[in-house]
């Protein structure tokens, strides 16, 4: 067994790196190292102070526990009982009924969902592999803690094996944060994620947003990167959505898949959302005009140097297929495909799948059900639109108190023209901004499902189902002129 350079130390909740002396990687915390480790004490052993990293890992439940001392001059952490070589990894119950609860709304929602799921080398194991949608998931359900490098190894492995990885930690503070695909959910009694309650996500998705420019020379992004500025710039805002159900069903079908951004100091966050949104961006931006240095110019180059190697590891956004506002939502292969209408046809009832094994780059398209015409009445509808408004309305407050503007929601206005496909129309003005919702006429119990088939509403033309439709008919308030 090798003595590990790395330990946990558990009163202060960090990991410390024993090649960094005497500070153990952590400089505010003065004479730790003294208060950890003494010359002249054989064995200073005492339980629950410092951890296996690894154990920590792969077992929280059954923490090994460890102490100092040095070898041929070098300070090494290793276990108390140095007999244990290998031992069970376990799981606690919460990271099981987590598993569990993913799987059967994976299966639920016409996927496959395997639990335990390895490659055929065993070096990588998934949590709940996801398949038979728009992109095969590799759901990793992390309760316990994971070092920031075993994110990465383990997200690089399954990005070879061609699948998305999907991060949960019920901790915003977790290292995984930011550095993988990941959604932040509460933590709760293990029960609690076996029952049918929701399960917010809290952290990990944003939505787009339009801000205008008040920034001047090289404080704009845009004249930094020598294109021309249009007066305003994306920013991707957080955004939490109802269900980890729902976030991971839309993500299997494509609606929603993972970003990497690059922040203006140069550093990496992941985080997830509408590839339609992330299509947007990239074709505006690819469309501003660029200030090109001439051949011969004195500017000179200023990219950081990059010596690290991409291979397998390409990004790029699949297109999705565009959809008109009154046509069923179609997700797109896994290839990208041309930006071109589908062909005007009634599609199936039915959400074919895939025959061949998994993954496969001829996946064909899926048409999601939920946005295909329901048998529905107008009472109905109305009922369900009083349900919904009181809903906006808690939303709205809500934002209101983080951005200190906004807030407002008008009463609903029967919008007769706007009827079709069992969906009726009202029209109601939400932060000075007209907003359309298109409401089904179906039992309330049926609307607020969780299955890929349950109707979805239309908020401004976009198909959404009753969470995310709750924050679509918020939108950003309008920032005031200047004066």
């Amino acid at each position: 067994m090798s003595p590990n350079t790395a330990v946990w130390y558990v009163p202060a909740q960090i990991e410390l790196d024993l090649r960094d002396e005497p500070s153990l990687g952590h400089p505010e915390h003065p004479g730790l190292l003294g208060r950890l480790y003494s010359p002249g004490a054989s064995r200073p052993f005492r339980e629950g102070v410092l951890q296996c990293p690894q154990c920590r890992d792969m077992n929280p439940d059954c923490p090994e526990w460890m102490f100092l001392r040095r070898r041929n001059g070098l300070l090494h952490a290793v276990h108390h009982n140095p007999g244990i070589r290998d031992h069970d990894e376990g799981e606690s119950d919460a990271h099981k009924a987590l598993k569990e609860r993913i799987a059967t709304a994976a299966q639920r929602n016409g996927l496959e969902a395997d639990t335990e799921s390895a490659s055929p080398d065993r070096k990588r194991r998934t949590d709940v592999l996801i398949h038979g949608g728009n992109q095969d998931l590799a759901f990793e359900a992390q309760i316990s803690y994971a070092s920031r490098e075993n994110v990465q190894r383990r997200s690089k492995r399954a990005r070879r094996d061609g699948l998305t990885p999907l991060w949960t930690t019920p901790s915003l503070k977790a290292p995984l944060v930011d550095v993988a695909p990941w959604a932040g959910i509460r933590r709760m009694p293990w029960q609690e994620y076996l029952s049918v309650a929701e399960l917010p996500v809290i952290g990990g998705v944003r939505t787009l947003t339009r801000r205008e420019c008040g920034r001047t020379g090289a404080l704009c992004p845009d004249r930094k990167k020598g294109r021309t500025c249009p007066g305003w710039h994306f920013e991707w805002e957080p955004k939490q959505m109802r269900n980890l159900d729902d976030l991971v069903v839309r993500a299997a079908y494509g609606e929603w898949i993972p970003y990497e951004h690059r922040t203006s100091k140069g550093s990496i966050r992941w985080f997830w959302v509408r590839a339609a949104e992330a299509n947007q961006v990239e074709q505006e931006t690819e469309a501003r005009p660029s200030k090109r240095r001439r051949p011969g110019s004195d500017d000179q180059d200023v990219r950081p140097l990059d010596r690290t190697c991409t291979y397998g590891e390409d990004t790029t956004v699949p297109e999705p297929l565009a959809a008109g506002p009154l046509e069923p939502i179609v997700v797109s292969a896994a290839q990208p495909v041309a930006a071109a209408p589908p062909p005007a046809r009634q599609p199936e009832a039915t959400m074919p799948r895939p025959s061949e094994p998994f993954p496969s780059s001829t996946r064909r398209p899926v048409i999601v059900p939920g946005t295909l015409p329901v048998a529905g009445d107008e009472e109905t509808a109305s009922a369900n639109l009083v349900i919904f408004l009181d809903e906006v309305r808690r939303q709205a407050a809500v934002e209101r108190q983080v951005r200190g503007t906004g807030g407002q929601v008008g009463e609903a206005v029967r919008d007769l023209t706007g009827d079709r496909d069992g969906r009726f129309a009202w029209m109601i003005v939400v932060n000075g901004q007209q907003v359309q919702v298109r409401m089904p006429g179906v039992d309330l119990e049926i609307l607020r499902g969780y299955s890929v088939r349950t109707p979805c509403l239309m908020v401004n033309g976009e198909y959404a189902w009753w969470g995310s439709a709750i924050y679509l008919a918020v939108p950003i308030p309008r920032r005031t002129p200047r004066q």
